[in-house]
């Protein structure tokens, strides 16, 4: 199975760890086929400009410290955007559709404790 990590997975592999399921934390620790998108990192930044967001890390270095942990990152490719088309509108966060639309394009399973998430029929684990 291919797995792509939520912003908020992400961000409490590097920082917070114990916020994350024991389910999460093993597939994270298992380290196969683990994913974030290119995304996350955008809204992480814009979140920490705007005061919403305490994370110790630049996005440089969480880039760096995804990678050490075998997290690799997904750009957002043209169908991607393309799949957003067929994303009725149950959640209005555009970074959280984004994440959907590659996840479904990508046939991964999302790593994530967003219950608005699992509507789409996006497979999902927490």
């Amino acid at each position: 199975m291919i797995y792509i990590l939520d912003t908020h997975a992400v961000i409490w592999t590097l920082s917070d760890p114990a916020n994350l399921s024991e389910t999460a934390k093993k597939i994270i620790l298992n380290g196969d086929s683990l994913y974030t998108s290119i995304l996350t990192f955008w809204e992480i930044q814009i979140k920490k400009s705007k005061g919403r967001l305490t994370f110790p890390y630049s996005v440089g270095e969480a880039v760096q410290k995804c990678s050490m942990a075998g997290i690799k990152i997904l750009n957002i490719k043209p169908s991607h955007i393309d799949a957003l088309d067929s994303l009725s509108h149950i959640h209005g966060d555009p970074f959280d559709r984004l994440l959907i639309a590659q996840a479904l394009s990508e046939d991964m399973t999302i790593i994530t404790k967003d219950e608005k998430i699992p509507p789409y029929g996006v497979k999902t684990v927490w």
